[in-house]
């Protein structure tokens, strides 16, 4: 059930900025699935359930400062699949922006 809601919240992202621009496609090719604007902890369980989700996924969080607070962004690949499919695998229907916000609830 914790992998569900971890799932839903990956696929509610918020878009940052969108439009197919934003996308590079092709295989393997790495995009910003988000930005989590919890703890490192709450960004390593996204990653550890999206990997749990999709085998062969790839990821990298990049900590990053943003007006004083570290925010962290992850970032995604598959050698087998485009940025789209790896998205649609994640369960978003719609993939227009390769960037939103992970917003974490503490683990609640």
């Amino acid at each position: 059930m914790r992998l569900l809601s971890v799932l839903v919240l990956v696929v509610a992202l918020s878009c940052l900025w969108g439009g197919s621009d934003a996308w590079a496609e092709g295989v393997g090719v790495e995009f910003q699935l988000c930005t989590c604007l919890g703890t490192m902890a709450d960004a390593e369980r996204l990653v550890d359930e999206s990997q749990e989700a999709v085998s062969g996924l790839e990821a990298q969080i990049r900590p990053q400062k943003i007006d004083g607070r570290t925010v962290f962004e992850i970032w995604v690949w598959h050698p087998e699949m485009t940025p789209q499919q790896l998205c649609t695998a994640l369960g978003r229907a719609s993939c227009a922006s390769a960037r939103g916000e992970c917003k974490e609830d503490g683990g609640q």
